[in-house]
């Protein structure tokens, strides 16, 4: 072996400055290679792969972003037309109420539309309860013609009472009133009074 070494450094030292520079280029180039080979080519390879598996993975984050944001986009506006709806049937509703109240007000001559008007008022306000309330007969003062009517028994502050049955009365152009009886005793303050809307001719 030692042999084989002398052999190869006397063939070397033989060579002309030109081929021992050319020689070891050749060497240079050769380690160059295999290093590139084993070593360098590998990890560019896995690194090409990493970029390709975050750009496909960033893609397809992307696509559901984009897909998730039209999901809440269109739930977002089938909300909003639901509501829309909701809100419209409601308010359809209310301007009905309103509209057959305004008719009973107007031409109210039995209990029942007495009745409808105080039900509808009632809903109306959270000031305001109605603790009690039952029919009764009612005669009209200085009048022969009699009708039914209401006793009702609220329930509430005493302004808030007042207001109340100001807007009450005024909704009921056509009710009698009866005395009206307060009870400030209680809490909350309780007001009783009759109304009562004579009966139609027959």
């Amino acid at each position: 072996m030692i042999a084989h070494w002398e052999r190869l450094v006397a063939r070397v030292n033989a060579m002309k400055r030109r081929e021992r520079l050319l020689l070891f280029a050749t060497i240079v180039i050769l380690l160059g290679a295999v290093t590139n080979q084993l070593f360098i080519a590998p990890l560019t390879r896995l690194q090409a792969q990493r970029a390709r598996e975050i750009d496909t993975s960033s893609k397809a984050m992307e696509a559901q972003r984009v897909k998730l944001e039209r999901s809440l986009a269109g739930s977002r506006r089938a909300r909003m037309a639901e509501l829309e709806g909701q809100i419209a049937a409601a308010q359809s509703e209310i301007e009905a109420a309103d509209r057959a109240i305004a008719s009973i007000s107007a031409s109210a001559t039995d209990e029942a539309a007495l009745n409808a008007v105080l039900t509808r008022s009632l809903a109306g306000t959270r000031k305001v309860a109605l603790l009690r309330v039952s029919t009764a007969e009612a005669a009209a003062a200085g009048a022969p013609a009699s009708g039914r009517g209401v006793d009702i028994t609220l329930g509430g502050d005493y302004l808030d009472l007042m207001e109340y049955l100001a807007a009450l009365e005024a909704a009921l152009p056509q009710a009698r009133w009866s005395a009206l009886r307060l009870t400030a005793e209680t809490t909350p303050v309780q007001v009783s009074v009759r109304i009562a809307t004579p009966r139609d001719p027959r």
